[in-house]
């Protein structure tokens, strides 16, 4: 009898403890969803403004709303991670920035064999897709290659590297 009882209860903690890991892969999953939502919506937008950082606090805005959307806090126990973003405007803008994008930091609750609360997991869902160039970036991107193609006396005279970067 006794053996059956630890074994029962040894048996029925490693089920909630099972059950309990796979709801943390789910929520994480959903995190990351809502994230890189957010980060395509950011990667895209572009409201048609004439300097080239002018629709980068626009597209922020609307990757939040996007993120937000998602009503974390109600499908997630506990759930109070906020998007960050990675934009180019904390950059020198003429750097080639590969890691623009959102993240969000949020923490867990690890079952424990003991009766004191879990421990924390620190989890990060991130999605650094990049932001693509808006329409007044390319127009000056383009202007400044012509002009420097222009200003040499030979046709070949310049050498440049050429990449695809949206425009």
């Amino acid at each position: 009898t006794i053996e059956f009882i630890v074994t029962f209860v040894f048996i029925i903690g490693f089920t909630f403890a099972f059950f309990r890991i796979a709801l943390i892969y789910t929520n994480g999953y959903l995190v990351h969803y809502a994230t890189y939502m957010a980060s395509r919506a950011y990667m895209v937008f572009d409201n048609n403004s004439n300097q080239p950082t002018g629709g980068d606090g626009d597209a922020s805005r609307l990757a939040k709303r996007v993120f937000e959307g998602f009503k974390l806090g109600g499908l997630i126990n506990g759930f109070t991670g906020q998007l960050q973003i990675n934009d180019p405007q904390s950059f020198n803008r003429h750097s080639n920035n590969l890691y623009v994008g959102t993240w969000v930091d949020f923490k867990q609750k690890l079952p424990t064999p003991s009766f004191a609360a879990g421990k924390d997991l620190n989890l990060r869902s991130e999605s650094f897709l990049g932001r693509e160039p808006t329409r007044s970036e390319c127009y000056e991107r383009i202007c400044n290659a012509m002009g420097e193609a222009a200003l040499q006396e030979e046709y070949c005279g310049i050498h440049s590297t050429l990449f695809d970067n949206g425009c």
